[in-house]
């Protein structure tokens, strides 16, 4: 439970600019930084001793109450609903590919992964102007992106190498998917993570110049701008809304699923 939306109750300070959360809407960013080690400094989301809400460390929002830093709260603007406000800290991580990378307007991106990182992912580059194709399994997804002007593709089908491929497949074989799709001197972007260890075809690496980038967590306000804009189409990656007295069920039902939301 770490993509959350909720309304602040209370805070642990005196201070007054902190207390003027209580009351508001708000979303979190889910790192924890110890905020002393020298990590810290520059790079918080990186820091060893971190704790991340829901994952590690750190019960996360499948609850009626969660705890967070202050400086970890964004206040959700009030023209983006809560159906909306959950995509925050996904999109926010579409958006760090743009902080990492300088991508111009000329470049062609593909995303390989038809999951809800790969919708939001493939609009968002679609949104900016980008060349963007999208590669999935899921014919019955496509339309969600076709409506940005995204080319879709079953595995397989994409011949054309372009210079920027973004991995959401959350699968093995993905990164290797990627390399087979990027032109010489491109960059595969990596956003899945998986259990176990995968293989990386070296030789296309080092042969044809590839870059690799890993990437994840990214800035929430910028992704609350978007969201206010009603640029992007987050509904229709809801699929199914259940009450927490459901929870068994929606996690059963979840499996597969793009986005099933708990409310309480």
């Amino acid at each position: 439970g770490h993509e959350f939306v909720g309304t602040v109750i209370g805070v642990n300070s005196s201070n007054k600019k902190e207390n003027d959360f209580i009351g508001k809407r708000v979303v979190g960013e889910i790192n924890i930084p110890c905020r002393v080690c020298e990590t810290c400094r520059n790079m918080p989301k990186h820091c060893p001793s971190r704790k991340v809400l829901g994952i590690s460390q750190k019960d996360g929002a499948f609850a009626d109450y969660l705890t967070l830093p202050v400086s970890n709260l964004h206040v959700v603007p009030d023209e983006v609903p809560d159906e909306e406000a959950v995509f925050t800290e996904p999109l926010a991580a579409c958006l760090e590919v743009l902080e990492q990378l300088k991508i111009s307007p000329s470049n062609s991106v593909a995303i390989i992964g038809d999951g809800k990182v790969g919708l939001l992912m493939a609009q968002l580059m679609a949104d900016l102007g980008h060349k963007t194709s999208l590669i999935g399994k899921h014919e019955d997804r496509f339309l969600i992106v076709e409506e940005f002007g995204v080319e879709t593709y079953l595995p397989g089908q994409m011949n054309e190498k372009v210079d920027i491929v973004i991995e959401c497949t959350g699968s093995k074989s993905g990164i290797n998917d990627a390399l087979s799709l990027v032109r010489s001197r491109g960059t595969v972007v990596v956003k899945s993570t998986f259990y176990g260890l995968g293989t990386l075809d070296t030789s296309k690496v080092v042969v044809n110049e590839i870059t690799i980038v890993g990437s994840r967590c990214g800035p929430f306000e910028p992704a609350l701008r978007i969201l206010a804009q009603k640029r992007l189409d987050t509904l229709s990656l809801i699929e199914k809304k259940f009450p927490i007295e459901q929870a068994k069920e929606a996690f059963e039902y979840a499996r597969g699923k793009l986005k099933v939301l708990l409310t309480f």
